[in-house]
């Protein structure tokens, strides 16, 4: 999170970033942002971030460099803290199966 919000910071952009979800602590290497700050500096960031891993790779040399990726599921500092993965979250029996006609919804 540190590193992302001192990244942008050099783009002229302030982002607030969170390193919990839900009250639950991520791993160190996610965080959190608001969509819509995010979708403002997406390209600039992007462009950067670009020329950023083409210098870390001709400086440590191979094909490898550090990646950011969006979207992704979240993973927990630890478990057993009451938070979930969403595969977790619910087992299949607790799952209520929801109908839609015309405009009323029935529960089964």
């Amino acid at each position: 999170a540190e590193y992302l919000t001192v990244f942008v910071e050099k783009l002229g952009y302030n982002l607030q970033t969170y390193e919990t979800l839900d009250s639950c602590k991520l791993v160190p290497y996610q965080c959190v942002v608001k969509r819509s700050d995010w979708e403002q500096l997406r390209e600039s960031f992007t462009v950067a971030f670009r020329r950023q891993k083409a210098a870390y790779r001709r400086a440590n040399g191979g094909t490898t460099a550090p990646s950011l990726v969006e979207d992704v599921e979240a993973h927990w500092a630890s478990h057993g803290n009451g938070c979930l993965n969403s595969s977790e979250a619910l087992p299949q029996a607790t799952m209520i199966k929801t109908v839609v006609r015309q405009t009323f919804l029935e529960l089964e």
